[in-house]
């Protein structure tokens, strides 16, 4: 179990946190990175040429270890046959776990470096977990033997742990760290020059409204000022003063009238009485709505009202002055509405653009510091 911790302690290194000496640039950490790179693969594979020279050896031991134990005759040995029966069994499980911890090394030969190291690791932790038992119960009768093999793998495992550790500071774990906060700061530059420029693109569109709503506006003013509105503004306050005029005749004439009187007097009249109703509530509306000779019958005493002349009267009033100016002036106003609206709609959209951007330069400046860091400490790994 001691040598199964030992192997497992292989590939544990302690961090340290360092402190940033100075300052380096985006570039030259990009290209001192590649530089470490070729630097890490070429001691990486003379590193695991080292490894594969010492485990040639380790075979040529191993294949002698095999030849040794496969020799030993249980039988002749002076014990119980159900013992020799146990290391008998457990002998040649060990020798089976030996031949295939020679061949487990032989198949990994083509793996890159990093993964070589791995591997070799893997298969000595299982060679040591599963041997382990067989190893112990062999060592009943023949611990001599035994005793040999063991000081050859614990000689081997040394070698392996004085190699393991040149490769140690050599792993590619904070080059893979380094590398991907670059991808990640090169990705998010991308987006916040994309968002840059969807931003102008916001920007440039904001102006050229800006621009066609100051020609509306102009043009809204230009008409606003011109002599023809200002006849036709005249010529409504006419309209408006001749509708005054009316109404208040309206009011005089419906003074004179007492409907209170009419309603008594043809209250058993159904049609009469509505008609009368009518007129009461809205005299002017009235005048077109219901029979004004009908009306004038019910009011015969009152001759100086002319209700057909009054209705005339309202119809030439009926209908508004009507300026094709002011058809323009609308659809204009219409404009600028529909403007301003798209004003405000760009100025919001650029407003939430630029706090998505912001966003980005904030995680970039971040990640550039941690970039800055995780490479000082690379460099110092080196130099130590």
């Amino acid at each position: 179990m001691l040598l199964f911790k030992k192997i497992l302690s292989l590939f544990k290194k302690k961090e340290e946190i360092k402190q940033l000496p100075k300052e380096f640039s985006f570039q030259e950490i990009d290209e001192k990175v590649k530089e470490i790179q070729e630097r890490i693969a070429k001691e990486q594979n003379q590193i695991k040429e080292e490894i594969q020279e010492r485990i040639a050896r380790f075979d040529s031991e191993i294949l002698e270890s095999i030849r040794q134990l496969e020799a030993i005759d249980i039988e002749k040995r002076r014990d119980f046959d159900k013992l020799k029966s146990i290391v008998k069994e457990n002998l040649k499980s060990y020798i089976n776990y030996l031949k295939r911890l020679q061949k487990n090394l032989k198949e990994i030969t083509e793996l890159c470096p990093e993964e070589y190291f791995k591997k070799i690791y893997s298969i000595m932790s299982e060679f040591v977990k599963l041997s382990n038992v067989s190893f112990e119960r062999a060592t009943i009768l023949i611990g001599k033997e035994m005793e040999d093999v063991a000081k050859r793998i614990k000689i081997f495992l040394n070698d392996l742990d004085i190699l393991l550790k040149k490769s140690d500071r050599h792993k590619n774990k904070k080059i893979n760290q380094i590398i991907k906060i670059i991808n990640e700061i090169r990705t998010t530059k991308k987006y916040y020059e994309k968002k840059q420029t969807e931003i102008i693109n916001l920007q440039t569109d904001l102006e050229r409204v800006k621009e066609e709503l100051t020609l509306k506006e102009k043009l809204l003013e230009n008409i606003l000022n011109s002599n023809d509105y200002k006849k036709e503004e005249e010529m409504k306050k006419v309209y408006k003063m001749k509708l005054q005029d009316f109404e208040n005749k309206l009011y005089k004439i419906k003074e004179k009238i007492n409907f209170k009187e009419l309603l008594n007097k043809y209250h058993l009249d159904k049609k009469k009485k509505e008609i009368i109703e009518s007129y009461r509530n809205n005299f002017k509306e009235s005048l077109l709505e219901q029979d004004e000779n009908l009306f004038q019958e019910l009011i015969e005493d009152k001759k100086e009202i002319n209700l057909s002349a009054l209705k005339q009267e309202y119809l030439n009033l009926k209908d508004p002055f009507i300026s094709p100016i002011d058809s323009s002036l609308n659809e204009i106003k219409g404009e600028i509405s529909k403007l301003n609206s798209k004003i405000n709609d760009y100025v919001k959209k650029i407003k939430e653009e630029k706090l998505k951007q912001e966003r980005f330069f904030e995680k970039i400046n971040k990640m550039e510091s941690e970039l800055k860091i995780a490479f000082t400490d690379l460099i110092q790994n080196f130099e130590n």
